[in-house]
């Protein structure tokens, strides 16, 4: 996204060296939609990257294979799936929470990547 004249959200990605976490819901069309924005990143943001797939409330079919198919396209990054939460206080369950730090570890281990 243009973020002024003649800039935009990968040039601040790459001023940053921000460590991306692309997020999707997890149903048909996300393998898709995280390769192209992953291909769309600056190349050492996307050594760098995270997936997170967000489960949706009805999973459809390709829900069960996205994390899969995900790891095997893109063997290199961090895949990531994240429980649909059914009530407010739901983000305490063992899923949500193994989930994040798994993110986290991701994260820390990738805080920081050269710009240069």
């Amino acid at each position: 996204s243009p973020l002024g004249e003649g800039f935009d959200n990968r040039d601040l990605l790459s001023a940053l060296g921000a460590v991306p976490v692309v997020v999707v819901p997890n149903r048909l069309g996300a393998v898709n939609q995280a390769r192209l924005v992953i291909e769309a990143l600056p190349m050492r943001a996307c050594r760098h990257a995270s997936v997170v797939l967000m489960d949706m409330p009805d999973a459809d079919a390709a829900a069960r294979s996205n994390a899969a198919l995900l790891r095997a396209c893109l063997p290199d990054l961090r895949v990531v799936r994240l429980p649909w939460l059914k009530r407010s206080g739901a983000a305490s369950g063992r899923g949500v929470q193994a989930a994040l730090r798994e993110l986290e570890r991701g994260a820390s281990i990738r805080r920081a990547w050269p710009t240069a």
